[in-house]
């Protein structure tokens, strides 16, 4: 159940991600971006709080939060990788967790596919990384046990969908900024579809998690 705090707090998120998507996607640094940015997942993880989600979930969103302050910085990269590193392998924990969880369930046509997804993500974006090629192989791991962890619920659910939105996503901002130049053409359509599916994939598994299995300790 949704708290009148939760509520707030989901419309205060929600909001900020359309101010940031309406007026921030595709311009530069600026604390007033990073505040939007940062208040849209932020939100979220207090909302998380308020509804009593669980400290895994709560801890997930948070580390959403802070992976968009770092990113939205001038020379954060490396600390928002490691902080949405960090929150995708919280995600998969907190998948996991669920009672609906059964890791033995997932379909070997689906853990071959993820297996073949996270060795071409990394043989891709291995060159074009340079010397950021072990955090985004890394990277490309932690995203495959979180997609793993969500097609070990029963099919079809909407963790499923959000982890796939959320692999889109990363997709598309590492092609963004590893294969094409800051002065290409596409960046603008990228930042355009990467916040809106982020956000959403983010939204997504909160949502699922704390409907899915209310008062759960996830």
């Amino acid at each position: 159940m949704i708290t009148q705090a939760g509520w707030v707090l989901w419309a205060t998120a929600a909001g900020a991600a359309v101010w940031f998507w309406l007026a921030f996607a595709r311009s530069g640094p600026s604390w007033r971006k990073s505040t939007v940015k940062t208040v849209a997942v932020g939100a979220l993880a207090l909302a998380a709080l308020a509804q009593g989600a669980g400290p895994l979930v709560v801890l997930a969103l948070a580390l959403g939060a802070l992976g968009d302050l770092a990113l939205s910085r001038p020379g954060g990269f490396v600390a928002g990788l490691v902080a949405f590193l960090a929150g995708h392998l919280v995600w998969a924990a907190a998948l996991l967790r669920a009672p609906q969880a059964d890791l033995a369930a997932i379909p070997w046509p689906v853990a071959a596919l993820l297996v073949a997804f996270v060795l071409a993500v990394a043989a891709r974006f291995w060159r074009p990384a340079g010397p950021l090629r072990g955090p985004v192989a890394a990277y490309a791991l932690a995203i495959g046990a979180m997609a793993g962890c969500a097609f070990s619920w029963p099919m079809p659910h909407v963790v499923q969908g959000a982890v796939l939105v959320f692999l889109a996503s990363d997709l598309l901002l590492a092609g963004g900024l590893f294969l094409l130049s800051p002065d290409d053409h596409r960046q603008g359509p990228i930042a355009l579809a990467v916040w809106p599916l982020y956000w959403l994939a983010q939204a997504g598994l909160f949502g699922a998690l704390a409907l899915s299995n209310p008062g759960a300790s996830v």
